[in-house]
């Protein structure tokens, strides 16, 4: 971005002595010397950049927040240059509500330039007084001057990417001067305005803003102001049937997240429901032009109404599911496959929110989605593709290298996923009938896609369907088994992991009645060399089956196994290797001590493993080699170990100082290899205790990441599912949170029970560090399984203290610490499940310090309010 030189403007005497606007133009020299650091900030040298970032922080932030904030909104107003309003637009709102602590502004007793509503009372941010905005600590006069510059912005903007960033602007200020308890009566108005103006870019940008504070709107029915919510709505409706198909759009996202805000306020809800039909009207409108792009933002939108508020639904779903399955079905007038997907995904999540809804209003729903999504599912390519050097090569089924790598967007996965989903949502009563008329001719077609659609929907369905397809199982199994030998690899596939599901769903039975038949027929799918993810899928299929087999049962079976697990373990395929090592593992955890006769052949590959797989591309096969080996040393016992103790030992040492990334999938393995190790030893294993607990303390301490998504965020790139960030709408925002942190930190917690438990005297250093970390995560609300591993981890904490014959008065301390605070989260605590866990620690607990002081009467006496508050609850 070029420095631009502003027209002459008015005088210094715009701003006072502390930089802070006192109304009019800002002066020139401030407007050019911000218009160089907008530059700067620009700039793609770094050291450039972060000087220009210094100071915007350190000068014009800190010291004069009024001709920051004034001045950005002169340029975005009245720059000509494209590019500098558009970057001051964002800067604005960035600098603007970014938050901000101990600004030398707010170092009095309040913020002094607190806004004021129209009662004349004083309002404040209400997140204390050492925390807040730049936008509370900017006089009220520089806040006024930017609603009424931004809303002429707005306006009169030309470039539409300015006006959404300006929109963007003007919504954040809204939704703090909301949230402030603040007042802006002219936005309203300028907005109602602004939808009836003969611009469609106008009408487009006023209702993109009512879709970013709907409770602007929402907030109306406070009172008995319902009238203000009629005029929305009516203008809503407008919009829906606007010529314009952009502005159909705006208004359809407006109105769902006016549905969405209004969800849980009745009386507003009835007033703003007939809005729904229409924005199908508008969906509709969108398929009649083709407007692909328009329909796909529109379905999304229906798709988060329907997470929330699926029973506004209820009068037009007769409607919606035939109109949604035709575009589902229509193959031809579609060009992204997004489109297809997106209207079965609104379905499905119609059915999984409220299916009795779906019975009641649809009574052929099943019939009429299940037909689609299987015919979904056939479609799949196996031709072969041209690659980068104009050769013909396989597909990338063949080819790949990972067998994390599918099409989880392709249509035939999607349609498969639709079918579980399906079966878990409505049950096996509506699912499987109709499913079963039509998946045995599937199985029986000349169509490869046919018959592996016809498979994979069998393991799609088994979980939902589990009580009926018990009953037929074997007819099941038998219907399956002869696909394991079918002539094309994909269906072999398809096979391999209908078995395996059915392995896990049916478990216990499938391994009871059927073993022989199924071991049998599948062990030797393990031999097929020429398609290694063939005889991958069958290793993985026999991990489901090992879970839940008997060691008497698999015994007979070991040698086969081995000899075609072992020379999987000798392939050059990285990821057959890696599952070779995951089913060698499970295998080992069930056999226990049967799997003594192999440990000689296979723990020295292992080890090899560990010792010589030192390169990035080998740290996922490490850390399975390290579960497999701890396994393995679990069901031998310590005698047999014991040979390759010490060495394994120094191998997780090394692994450990080694794991210097985050994302290195070897630091889970690790936890899960330590303490496997320590149940091994026992006693043995507390020398290797400082060696665990540093990077094991560490993740249980691990803060939870947030973000708060910006509309200006590349949400793929900083923010990708694939590293764990799931975001939730609040408010017209999305608040972010990555939920790899909270299993690594919930894993930590369990791997301490098991040091506790195991090691007891032994665990007496960790004591109190361990206990100061638990107590606090009681009342983790944002991860289940943490606050449940705390409070498992308590009493065992008391276990170690006692076996550690520590002194009585200590024991009694330690003890009061711990029972107080289970008590006092006991005494409030709303989830049964926990509630019964939080019971179940202080039991354990009193049971280990034994009778006499453990229960004094203080305690005793708020045991029994804690009680009684939650019997009264």
């Amino acid at each position: 971005m070029a420095t631009t030189n502003l027209p002459a403007s008015t005088s210094p005497s715009s701003f006072d002595s502390a930089g802070h606007s006192i109304g009019g133009t800002p002066a020139r020299e401030t407007l050019q010397e911000l218009v160089n650091i907008l530059a700067l900030l620009a700039s793609q040298d770094n050291k450039i950049r972060a000087a220009a970032e210094t100071s915007l922080n350190d000068q014009w932030m800190t010291n004069t927040p009024d001709a920051l904030l004034t001045g950005l909104t002169h340029i975005t107003r009245h720059s000509q240059d494209t590019d500098l309003r558009s970057f001051s637009a964002v800067l604005t709102r960035r600098v603007a509500f970014k938050t901000i602590r101990n600004h030398p502004a707010a170092t009095a007793t309040t913020i002094t330039s607190a806004s004021t509503n129209a009662s004349g009372t004083t309002n404040h941010s209400g997140n204390g007084n050492t925390e807040m905005t730049l936008w509370d600590v900017v006089q009220e006069g520089t806040r006024q001057m930017m609603k009424t510059h931004f809303l002429e912005s707005m306006t009169k903007e030309s470039n539409k990417s300015v006006r959404n960033k300006v929109c963007d602007t003007i919504a954040e200020m809204a939704r703090r001067s909301l949230s402030t308890e603040s007042t802006w009566p002219d936005l309203l108005p300028a907005l109602l305005t602004c939808t009836k103006s003969e611009i469609p870019e106008l009408r487009e940008s006023a209702l993109r803003i009512f879709s970013s504070i709907p409770h602007l709107v929402s907030g109306a029915g406070s009172g008995s102001n319902l009238q203000q919510i009629e005029v929305v709505k009516e203008t809503f409706l407008r919009g829906l049937q606007d010529e314009n198909p952009n502005v159909r759009l705006a208004a359809l996202k407006a109105a769902g997240a006016l549905l969405l805000e209004t969800a849980s306020q009745s009386r507003i809800r009835n007033t703003v429901a007939p809005l729904l039909a229409p924005m199908f009207d508008a969906l509709n409108s969108m398929v009649v032009a083709k407007a692909e792009d328009l329909f796909n933002e529109g379905l999304l939108v229906l798709i988060e109404l329907a997470e929330h508020t699926t029973r506004i639904f209820r009068t037009v779903l007769p409607l919606i599911v035939p109109f949604m399955a035709t575009i589902i079905k229509n193959k031809t007038d579609f060009g992204e496959d997004r489109t297809r997907q997106s209207a079965l995904e609104l379905l499905l999540t119609i059915a999984e929110c409220s299916p009795n809804l779906v019975r009641k209003a649809v009574p052929d729903f099943a019939n009429i989605l299940v037909p689609v999504a299987l015919e979904m599912m056939c479609e799949l390519e196996d031709d072969e593709v041209i690659n980068a050097d104009g050769k013909k090569e396989k597909c990338w089924w063949y080819l790949a290298d990972d067998l994390d790598v599918d099409a989880q967007d392709e249509n035939y996965s999607v349609g498969e996923n639709a079918m579980d989903r399906l079966s878990r949502a409505l049950g096996g009563k509506a699912i499987l009938p109709v499913s079963f008329s039509i998946i045995p001719n599937m199985l029986g077609s000349d169509n490869w896609k046919a018959r592996h659609a016809g498979l994979m929907a069998v393991s799609a369905i088994g979980e939902g369907c589990v009580k009926l397809m018990e009953v037929e199982l074997t007819k099941i199994v038998l219907m399956v088994l002869p696909f394991l030998q079918d002539a094309h690899p994909r269906v072999r596939y398809a096979a391999c992991n209908a078995i395996g599901q059915m392995s896990t769903d049916f478990a216990g039975i499938i391994q009871r009645d059927h073993h022989a038949v199924v071991l049998r027929t599948l062990i030797p799918v393990m031999d097929d060399e020429q398609f290694p993810r063939v005889r991958a899928h069958a290793a993985a299929a026999l991990v489901n089956f090992c879970e839940a087999v008997e060691k008497n049962i698999l015994e007979p079976y070991l040698d086969a196994i081995f000899e075609r697990l072992l020379s999987l373990l000798r392939t050059g395929t990285t990821y057959v290797q890696e599952q070779a090592i995951t089913t060698i593992a499970t295998v080992a955890d069930s056999a226990e001590d049967r799997f003594v006769k192999y440990y000689g052949g296979i723990m020295p590959m292992l080890m090899s493993v560990l010792r010589e797989a030192t390169d990035r591309e080998y740290r996922l096969m490490r850390g399975k080699a390290m579960e497999c080996a701890s396994l393995i040393a679990l069901a031998v016992g310590k005698e047999v170990f014991a040979p390759h103790a010490q060495e394994f030992i120094k191998l997780l040492v090394r692994t450990q100082t080694d794991v210097t990334e985050t994302d290195d999938p070897q630091a889970a393995y690790l936890l899960a290899a330590w303490a496997r190790i320590c149940k091994v030893l026992g006693q043995d294993f507390v020398p290797y205790l400082d060696i665990v607990m540093p990077p094991l303390l560490a993740s249980a301490q691990l803060k939870l990441d947030f973000a708060v998504l910006d509309p200006e965020d590349d949400v793929e790139s900083k923010y990708s599912a694939e590293d764990g960030w799931e975001f939730v709408g609040v408010d017209g925002q999305q608040i972010g949170i990555k939920t790899t942190v909270l299993e690594e930190k919930c894993t930590a917690l369990e791997m301490l029970i098991c040091y506790a438990r195991e090691l007891g005297p032994g665990f007496r250093p960790y004591l109190e560090r361990v206990r100061d970390l638990a107590l606090p995560l009681l009342k983790f609300y944002f991860h289940d399984g943490v606050r449940h591993a705390s409070a498992a981890l308590l009493p065992q904490l008391i276990s170690c203290a006692k076996q550690a014959e520590l002194d009585p008065e200590y024991q009694i301390n330690f003890w009061h610490q711990i029972s107080a605070r289970i008590l006092e989260v006991m005494a409030a605590e709303s989830d049964t499940a926990f509630l019964l866990q939080l019971y179940t620690s202080f039991y354990e607990s009193v049971e280990s310090m034994g009778p006499g002081s453990s229960l004094s009467p203080e305690l005793l006496e708020a045991f029994t309010r804690a009680t009684e508050l939650q019997l009264k609850g």
